[in-house]
């Protein structure tokens, strides 16, 4: 049975019957229906489409919170954060929080203190991470998706598109790393710090 991270509960009937899904963090019963043939088989009608596109959202998504637990943290001058308080300030589900710390935790970003007090701490100082090493952490898949069905090798366009597409999305995600690695989580934490400012002397 696939698992279906969508915004929304939806529920799709199988070959076999109903099938209820969960939400990213588990939720109530899906409330649309579609047709699930098999794990990352999905028909193409509203439901699904609107499916995928909240599967993509979650995707995409993946890095800004990631930013925002480093941040946070950051800005915790040295004191653990739980994973309950990171997912109230991100307004989304500590399961959510825990699957990104424990992956930017096996990229060497931030790191566990156990027991009463405990929570999630920076493993390097927050000027030694930059935005590029976060994206890294937390990528799961390629920037730019090509076509799901191979292209008709018979069209002149369908046999070379996806050549020509991969260099330009390569040079892309070259050129979007270059960006990030130019800012560090200890200046996203400094630069929330002058917003508050701002937004206080208002």
């Amino acid at each position: 049975m696939g698992r279906c991270f969508a915004a929304e509960p939806v529920s799709f009937t199988s070959r076999h019957g109903p099938i209820r899904c969960a939400d990213f963090g588990g939720g109530a019963p899906f409330r649309k229906w579609g047709v699930f043939r098999r794990v990352g088989e999905l028909t193409s009608d509203a439901c699904v489409t609107r499916i995928d596109t909240n599967v993509e959202a979650q995707m995409n998504s993946r890095f800004a919170v990631a930013v925002h637990i480093l941040t946070l943290i950051a800005r915790s001058e040295g004191q653990p954060v739980t994973s309950e308080y990171i997912a109230g300030s991100v307004n989304t589900n500590p399961s959510l929080v825990r699957r990104l710390l424990s992956q930017m935790t096996r990229a060497g970003l931030t790191m566990s203190q156990m027991g009463a007090g405990g929570g999630a701490l920076l493993a390097r100082p927050a000027d030694q991470i930059t935005l590029r090493d976060v994206y890294r952490a937390v990528d799961e898949g390629e920037l730019f998706g090509l076509h799901r069905e191979q292209p008709n090798a018979r069209c002149p366009v369908g046999r070379n598109i996806q050549p020509m597409l991969e260099a330009r999305f390569d040079a892309a995600k070259q050129a979007l790393e270059s960006e990030l690695e130019r800012t560090t989580v200890a200046e996203t934490a400094a630069e929330i710090g002058v917003r508050e400012e701002q937004d206080a002397a208002r």
